[in-house]
């Protein structure tokens, strides 16, 4: 008898613009990019979580992590600018 076949999966396009957009925010346009990535994984996630045919998770939790510490990173690099003044 043969086994039952899983459903092939799809990755997430939007799990996989976040966690694009949060890799480059580290470099350029940390401000902009990190939250677009943000709000990007959070969609992701919705989408992923409503239908079972989607993975990815892994990619938003990643996207989530580089853009909050990208975002940091730029936070606390205008505070140290602001306090040279």
């Amino acid at each position: 008898m043969p086994a039952a076949s899983k459903p092939p999966r799809k990755s997430c396009e939007e799990a996989d613009n976040a966690l694009s957009m949060a890799i480059f925010s580290i470099f350029c346009l940390g401000i902009i990019l990190a939250p677009i990535a943000l709000s990007k994984a959070s969609k992701a996630e919705r989408l992923i979580v409503e239908d079972l045919e989607l993975e990815g998770m892994g990619k938003v939790k990643a996207a989530r992590i580089i853009a909050t510490i990208s975002l940091g990173l730029w936070v606390l690099g205008v505070i140290a600018r602001l306090s040279e003044w």
